[in-house]
């Protein structure tokens, strides 16, 4: 019997945001203030639902726990290909994963370079991340995936059944959450959900793509777990006096507050720069949505874009409607794929090409969480409360499908 199957599960990762903190003025941790730390668990299902579609951590060794081919990977084969990933010193992937932010970004952009982690406090005027320390990739976790779709269909080529196909490749689900169980162990120590600040990103490109840096085939997609705009740029409280860092002009001393307070001028100093669009890890466009600037007032409203494509009920079968729709400012429809995997048979030219998908996630700090105040209850601000955000973990997992016949 042909089986219909044609999906991919990479099992929940499970990540609690630490940190140790010298010296907190206001007992609060901001992702921009403090040095932080983590500890990493794995947990999830290891089942798969495709005897087709199949993954491969790239480069890894095939007789390593986590090489080879398969049709899922388990929360031990992630925890075992990051340990085999050292950054500098001993230090791994993903072993430090705290704050930091890859600053301005469109939902469709390339990842930047350079991430940042922890600003200095300003006393003159700055360029957006002059004064931030680097963040390196202790900080985050990559996995890159590579993806074939293999077919046995009776048929021989060169004397091999096998054979791959040429599939789209789409998101069937995204999931980012607040890991409830662990953050609700200690009644004492309970932890809030900051799964809002996890961010995913997508780039996908195919090896058989021969075009200027593989230009044709790239794709880039920023997925967050409720989408649209975060603002990367504000003014900040980096010292803990309780008003936002200024920059102080007038005679002498003006920075030490020696003068008379009102010969002093005081000018705002705005860090960051720009803002950062996400696609949602949901199915359906959202409209009228608002949005916030980096000091929690209101921006204005906005059209939220989903990544994630349906499938019917208690089926394998995507909904081929959910895979398109209309994008503002493109002329086409926007295809939530990620891509295609490469048609070959054995000792064709392009056998051992693959669609690349590598998959980034990190924790924003620029991304607001709720900071109630007296005066306002319903306040955000993207300075987190020690005790409520130091340990906190959330899940993520994925699964990547193609359309089945």
């Amino acid at each position: 019997m042909k089986k219909n199957l044609s999906k991919v599960i990479v099992p929940t990762l499970a990540i609690a945001l630490g940190a140790a903190l010298a010296g907190s003025i206001s007992g609060t941790v901001a992702w921009y203030q403090y040095s932080t730390r983590v500890n990493a668990a794995y947990i999830g299902t290891s089942f798969g639902l495709s005897q087709n579609l199949q993954v491969n951590i790239k480069d890894s060794d095939p007789n390593a726990s986590f090489g080879g081919w398969k049709t899922n990977l388990t929360h031990e084969n992630i925890r075992d290909y990051l340990a085999t990933q050292i950054v500098h010193d001993q230090v791994k992937m993903g072993s430090d994963v705290q704050p930091i932010t890859f600053g301005n970004m469109a939902e469709t952009d390339k990842l930047p370079a350079n991430a940042y982690k922890n600003p200095v406090r300003a006393y003159t005027a700055t360029s957006p991340y002059s004064g931030w320390l680097e963040a390196d990739a202790s900080m985050y976790v990559q996995i890159p995936l590579q993806l074939r779709f293999s077919a046995y269909d009776g048929h021989k080529d060169n004397d091999e059944d096998q054979a791959f196909l040429e599939k789209e490749v789409y998101l069937s689900d995204l999931l980012i959450q607040e890991d409830n169980y662990r953050n609700n162990l200690d009644d004492e120590n309970l932890k809030k959900d900051l799964s809002s600040a996890v961010r995913v990103h997508i780039h996908s490109f195919r090896d058989d793509d021969e075009s200027n840096e593989m230009t044709e085939s790239t794709k880039d997609r920023l997925i967050s777990k409720l989408g649209g705009t975060t603002y990367t740029n504000g003014h900040l409280d980096l010292d803990g006096d309780g008003k936002v860092d200024s920059i102080k002009t007038g005679t002498a001393g003006a920075n030490y507050d020696f003068n008379d307070p009102n010969a002093i001028e005081e000018t705002p100093i705005e860090y960051g720069a720009g803002t950062q669009t996400a696609f949602s890890a949901k199915s359906a466009v959202e409209e009228n949505i608002k949005y916030y600037d980096s000091e929690g007032e209101e921006a204005g409203e906005e059209k939220i874009y989903p990544m994630v494509v349906d499938s019917q009920e208690n089926s394998a079968k995507l909904v081929d409607a959910n895979m398109k729709y209309e994008k503002e400012g493109e002329q086409d429809e926007f295809d939530k794929s990620l891509g295609h995997t490469i048609a070959s048979v054995s000792g064709d030219e392009k056998e051992g090409k693959y669609l690349n998908v590598v998959i980034t996630i990190w924790v924003e700090g620029w991304n607001l969480l709720p900071a109630p105040t007296q005066q306002n209850p319903n306040a955000k601000s993207p300075i987190w409360s020690a005790v409520d955000y130091i340990g906190s973990v959330f899940d993520v997992g994925f699964q990547f499908a193609v359309q089945a016949e």
